[in-house]
């Protein structure tokens, strides 16, 4: 599970991208990446599993119309 710095709108969340090791992973994909929420992006499946293993690089990208700023 990763942590975001930012809230992500739900509903629009599979507009961002997530990659690892700079390969793009599906949303909501088995074997990709789902919003388990606002803050948090779950890898599951084989690239839950690929990061078990070594060492992996992970990104995400998202507009800046999904994502809002945290509250202070």
């Amino acid at each position: 599970m990763f942590t975001v710095d930012g809230l992500i709108d739900p509903a629009l969340a599979c507009q961002g991208s997530v990659y690892l090791d700079g390969v793009e992973l599906g949303c909501n994909d088995p074997n990709g990446w789902t919003l388990k929420s606002p803050t948090q992006i779950e890898l599951v499946g084989a690239a839950c599993d690929a990061i078990q293993q070594g060492n992996h690089s992970v990104e995400g990208t998202f507009p800046c119309a999904v994502v809002s700023p945290l509250p202070n």
